[in-house]
This record gives C-alpha cells, sequence and structure tokens, in this order.
C-alpha cells in the first residue's frame, strides 16, 4: 500500500471516530462504509463516484456525512484524498426536515432577503400586497416562527401571520390574504378565514409587537391550529384544518422586516 493510500486510510478512519474526553473512540454498534469508483469517460477525463451507508443497532437513529475530497498525482498514481466528520443526528424526527425559508413567491410589495430567510417591504407607504409564504409544507406539531426586525409607526396595524391550504407557486395572491378562503390568518386579536373573524378577542394583540419580538403557529397531529407570541402559546385558535399547510406572513401596514426563527 502507497503512503498516500495509508494517508486516506487514516483520515476516513479518524472520520468514523468521536471525541470522547481526548480519545477518539469506535462508534458503537454503527456500521460504515464507504465505497469509490474512479475511472475515465468517454472523453478520457477522470470521473469520480461515491457511495455510502451506515447501518445502526436503533434504527431510529441519523447520521450526517460532511464529506470533501480532492484527485492529485502522488509517486506517479492518482490518489483521491477524502476528508471529512460524520456527525450523529440523534433520534429527533426534526433533524432530517429541511430548514425552512421564504418561497421565491411572494406579493408584489415584498422582496425576499438572505438566501430567503428575511423580507422586507418594498414601499413603506403601501400596506398591502406584502405577503410571502414558506418554501414548503410546515410538518405537523412544527412551529414557524418569525421575528419582527424593523416597525414603522405611521399605521394603526401591523403584522399577520398564519397559514395556507394549497401551494404558494398556485395561490391567488390578493393584495390583503387574510380575505382569502385559503387562509388561517390572525390579525390584531382576531383570527381570520375567507375574510371573517372566525374567533376574537383571541391571545395577545400582535399589533403591538415590538422590533425584536418573535411570532409563530403551528398545526398539530389533530388538525388544531395555535398561534405563539414570543414562544408562549396562545392556545387553539381552530379545528379541522386540512393538511398539508404552508406558512404566511403578511407585512401589513407598519411591519417592515421580519426574518426566520429556527
Amino acid at each position: 500500500m502507497s503512503k498516500c493510500w495509508k494517508l486516506l486510510l487514516v483520515l476516513f478512519i479518524l472520520c468514523e471516530c468521536v471525541q470522547s474526553s481526548g480519545v477518539c473512540d469506535p462508534i458503537g454498534g454503527k456500521s460504515i462504509s464507504l465505497s469509490i469508483n474512479s475511472e475515465k469517460n468517454k472523453s478520457r477525463v477522470w470521473e469520480d463516484t461515491f457511495a455510502a451507508s451506515a447501518e445502526f443497532s436503533n434504527s431510529s437513529e441519523r447520521m450526517h456525512f460532511d464529506v470533501k475530497h480532492s484527485a492529485f498525482e502522488c509517486d506517479g498514481k492518482r490518489t483521491i484524498l477524502i476528508k471529512g466528520k460524520i456527525n450523529d443526528a440523534g433520534a429527533t424526527y426534526a433533524a432530517s426536515i429541511d430548514r425552512i425559508s421564504f418561497h421565491k413567491r411572494c406579493g408584489k410589495n415584498a422582496a425576499i432577503m438572505d438566501h430567503g430567510r428575511a423580507a422586507q417591504k418594498i414601499s413603506n407607504d403601501e400596506p398591502a400586497y406584502s405577503q410571502v409564504f414558506t418554501n414548503r409544507p410546515l410538518e405537523d406539531n412544527e412551529i414557524f416562527e418569525i421575528k419582527l426586525d424593523q416597525k414603522n409607526t405611521k399605521f394603526s396595524y401591523s403584522l399577520g401571520i398564519g397559514i395556507i391550504t394549497v401551494s404558494p407557486d398556485s395561490v391567488n395572491i390578493l393584495p390583503e390574504m387574510w380575505k382569502s378562503p385559503v387562509t388561517w390568518i390572525q390579525h390584531h386579536g382576531t383570527i381570520h378565514n375567507n375574510g371573517q373573524g372566525i374567533l376574537a378577542n383571541y391571545g395577545k394583540d400582535i399589533n403591538k409587537l415590538q422590533a425584536g419580538e418573535r411570532v409563530g403557529v403551528m398545526r398539530t397531529e389533530f388538525g388544531t391550529l395555535h398561534f405563539f407570541v414570543n414562544g408562549e402559546n396562545q392556545g387553539p385558535a381552530a379545528s379541522n384544518i386540512p393538511s398539508p399547510v404552508y406558512g404566511i406572513v403578511e407585512l401589513w401596514y407598519n411591519a417592515m422586516k421580519v426574518s426566520i426563527v429556527d
């Protein structure tokens, strides 16, 4: 075995270990395999393909591979060098869910920023057409939470948050989405559906949110809708909500900029 492949083997063995009090110990009850194929294509250019798999004694566990590779000549031979680490993601289901961001489609008075993690109103004087949506459906019992980053003082109202039951790709964007039949949205202290206030005096009045405060929404596995203010559950707001649902935020009136909270 050449010294280069010995280096490769050592690096991969190190990748399969976890640190414990400064000692590199094998991961018990877990089997990891990596296969590498390197060959020239029809254009005589080298192509590298990789395949990896992992088996666990506990089927609920998950593992994340973070690997980089480079190819170079060593002792007259083409060598592939692999560096990386393997992270245990634990047994939580949330670890496998894609990170939420804002969908590319939004109201004409809203702009998506920060790689989809923030949204800002374009015209401060236009209160409507400022809706943004999540890029994927919310999982049952998953809280979609945003932080109010900037707030105007020109108007009397501010911010709306809720869910829609159709994809942002096909939803009919109205000037004010709380009037849509496919939305359940909280404005003020009222839950709105299809332009009707279906529950008044609900929770805290989110018109009073200040910059830096948070608000969220969640559909439970039982179809119940809950809203959150600064992490505090405001209780059930509606029931029999169909699935799937997407998150929606209306940068309404005084709400100028929001960002997603993980």
